[in-house]
């Protein structure tokens, strides 16, 4: 997009209850060696990590 106004950003994936922020990961770009880097996988790893795997009675919800 040439008239995009800021061309680089920084892309932070980040899972919050009520604004307070639980886990985040910053992408550093793709790296097919280590994991998958879809969007369910990165959902996955940040519930898994702040321990939310195993909880039931949440709503998930997503922005972009």
């Amino acid at each position: 997009m040439p008239n995009k106004p800021i061309k680089h950003g920084i892309k932070v994936f980040m899972l919050t209850c009520k604004d307070h922020p639980l886990q985040w990961e910053i992408y550093l770009g793709k790296d097919v060696a280590e994991r998958d880097s879809s969007a369910h996988a990165v959902v996955l790893q940040l519930i898994t990590t702040a321990g939310l795997i195993t909880q039931s009675g949440r709503i998930l919800d997503t922005d972009n």
